[in-house]
């Protein structure tokens, strides 16, 4: 075998293996990109608005756009916890909006008001027996 023939099936191997790394990684990017638009599509369905957006930009490639959202999550952040309180208790009244739309979530709501009532009557009556 000639040193020419050698290089040239050497190189076609190193091709073929190059080739299946770059489809491997292009794969890899689609299944995740895939799982961000889920996630993004179960976060919107909660209530959630600015982190199925982030979710979103990941998914159809918008890295800037997610860049610049993580920058405004941060600064909102920095600010105090208001702003990020504002969008968990949008999720939360939206949760609690579909536990009430059905009769087990009603049952399930009143069962966990009937189980905290004794624990904040305890804590009014210590309340008031300190402030007494």
């Amino acid at each position: 075998m000639t040193p020419n023939v050698l290089i040239v099936l050497l190189s076609f191997v190193v091709a073929i293996f190059g080739a299946r790394k770059g489809v491997d990684f292009v794969a890899g990017v689609q299944r995740r990109r895939k799982a961000a638009v889920e996630v993004s599509r179960v976060l919107a369905d909660v209530g959630c608005v600015e982190l199925p957006a982030f979710f979103g930009d990941y998914a159809s490639g918008g890295y800037v756009q997610m860049f610049k959202r993580m920058e405004r999550w941060a600064s909102k952040a920095n600010e105090g916890p208001e702003a990020v309180l504002k969008e968990f208790n949008r999720v939360g009244e939206r949760l609690l909006d579909k536990k009430l739309a059905t009769p087990e979530g009603r049952a399930w709501i009143a069962a966990k008001l009937a189980a905290a009532t004794p624990a904040v009557e305890a804590t009014v009556a210590t309340a008031a027996a300190a402030v007494a």
